[in-house]
C-alpha cells in the first residue's frame, strides 16, 4: 500500500522516497519512481504504484519488522523466538526459493488450499542469516534483502 500525500504542498527541491508497505507482497512500479523531486511544475517522474506480486516472500514469527527506504527488511527477533521465511505462490507447482547464504537449515515444502510454499524455518535467526532471498514462479520473480538481528532479553525479577 502506498500513502498518497499529493494534496500537501512541499517547497521546491523537496524529494520524496516511495516504498510499498510490505515489500514481500507488493512491488513498486515503475522502478524509477522510488525517488521523486518537487519542481516548480510538479513532481519529477511517474506516480508510483504498489502492485501485488505473484510470488511472495512472507516472514512469520514473533519479531519486530521495519522496512527501510531502500526496501531492506530489518527483522529483530527475540532471543529463542522462531523466524520463518516463506516463498509462497497460488499455483499447482512449487515456487523456487533461493537464499544462497543460508546453510544451517534445509528448506521444506508444503501447501494449503491452492497455495504452494517453500519454507526456511530459521529458529532463532542469526546475523549470518541476513542476505538476499529470492522467490520465483513461472517467470515472475521477487528478491528481498533481509537483515536479521537477535534481541537478547533478561528475565525481570518481581521480588522485592
Amino acid at each position: 500500500m502506498l500513502r498518497d500525500d499529493s494534496r500537501r504542498e512541499y517547497p521546491v527541491g523537496t524529494f520524496i522516497i516511495s516504498r510499498c508497505q510490505d515489500p514481500g507482497k507488493w512491488k513498486l512500479t515503475p522502478p524509477d519512481s522510488i525517488r521523486r523531486n518537487c519542481t516548480t511544475s510538479g513532481w519529477t517522474g511517474q506516480q508510483p504504484r504498489c502492485n501485488q506480486v505473484v510470488a511472495k516472500i512472507l516472514v512469520r514469527g514473533q519479531n519486530f519488522r521495519q522496512t527501510l527506504n531502500n526496501g531492506t527488511l530489518v527483522l529483530q527477533a527475540y532471543h529463542h523466538g522462531p523466524a520463518k521465511i516463506m516463498c509462497s505462490v497460488r499455483a499447482n507447482r512449487y515456487p523456487t526459493f533461493t537464499a544462497q547464504h543460508i546453510t544451517r537449515v534445509e528448506s521444506s515444502y508444503g501447501s494449503y488450499t491452492k497455495t504452494k510454499y517453500v519454507l526456511y524455518n530459521l529458529g532463532s535467526p542469526q546475523p549470518s542469516d541476513s542476505g538476499i532471498f529470492s522467490c520465483s514462479h513461472g517467470g515472475k520473480h521477487i528478491s528481498m534483502n533481509i537483515q536479521m538481528f537477535t534481541v537478547k532479553t533478561q528475565a525481570i525479577s518481581m521480588e522485592s
